[in-house]
């Protein structure tokens, strides 16, 4: 979901809910059982219009309401000092040729903000590579004011193709997440010996026994394989196991008592189906 839609949609939700709320709180207000007012104001002008009175005494027009300057929805975050950098900017890029098409999504942001190409958070890597050059280039990272950082920005590198405006707060947070990437690549760096020494370590290969036989065998001596047993006489086994269970629970099933028998006697009292004969 885009801005745009998703200003209108909380458009609509504040409309209902100031809608809702006048027919509970507001004496005398008209409940006309859906959410489309400004039907009742067109119906409202046109009665007046032709018959000269109000059809509905209480009701007041949308355009009766002032116009103030309390915005809703989307709500400009810039200051003044990063307007005008901004503006200086666009302006040296307008002498250079026009300014490249927005899309529709970010053209809204520039429309509800008021500003020629909207601020954008660090996203591609120009605007990396040119962050890192840009604070590396400024005094120690824990002094860089991200207020001033910005409007310098705005001011000299924004390009509105690669390099957007940007505000404080992207700073704040691209700094940081710069600094953690600064700190890893130190800690790499400061490892080197180690890792050297480590790689040496594992290259080396032991040294063969003159008095051992040169072959590519393990030479770890390993246990004896566990005996396997006879797969036919597991089958059968498992055979008569099973049939033992199944003929216990149909003798259960069929009332008999077989508690306390033991298998060996059921299988003489019942005998499994196709079980070998047993010599005598």
């Amino acid at each position: 979901m885009g801005m745009e839609m998703s200003k209108n949609l909380l458009a609509e939700k504040r409309h209902r809910h100031n809608h809702r709320v006048s027919e509970k709180r507001r004496d005398g207000f008209l409940k006309i059982g859906h959410y489309d007012t400004w039907e009742v104001d067109e119906l409202q002008l046109l009665v007046y219009k032709n018959r000269g009175f109000f059809l509905f005494p209480n009701w007041s027009n949308s355009s009766e309401y002032v116009t103030t300057e309390e915005s809703f929805d989307v709500v400009a975050l810039q200051s003044k000092d990063d307007q005008d950098a901004l503006k200086e900017r666009c302006q040296e890029l307008e002498k250079e040729g026009p300014l490249p098409k927005l899309t529709r999504e970010l053209q809204f942001q520039c429309n509800a903000m008021g500003t020629p190409l909207p601020f954008l958070p660090f996203s591609n890597d120009t605007e990396r590579i040119k962050c890192s050059t840009y604070v590396q280039d400024l005094s120690p990272i824990k002094n860089i004011d991200d207020k001033k950082a910005a409007v310098h920005w705005n001011r000299h590198f924004v390009d509105g193709i690669n390099i957007w405006p940007k505000l404080p707060v992207h700073f704040r947070t691209y700094i940081r997440k710069w600094e953690r990437g600064q700190r890893s690549k130190d800690l790499f760096k400061s490892c080197k010996s180690g890792r050297d020494k480590l790689a040496e370590l594992n290259s080396i290969k032991p040294a063969a026994s003159a008095s051992a036989p040169q072959n590519h065998s393990n030479s770890i001596p390993l246990p004896a394989p566990m005996p396997q047993p006879d797969r036919q006489r597991c089958t059968i086994s498992s055979i008569r196991l099973l049939e033992t269970v199944s003929l216990e629970l149909f003798l259960q099933r069929q009332g008999r008592n077989v508690g306390g028998m033991s298998v060996a006697r059921m299988l003489l009292v019942y005998p499994a189906r196709n079980a070998p004969a047993r010599r005598v």
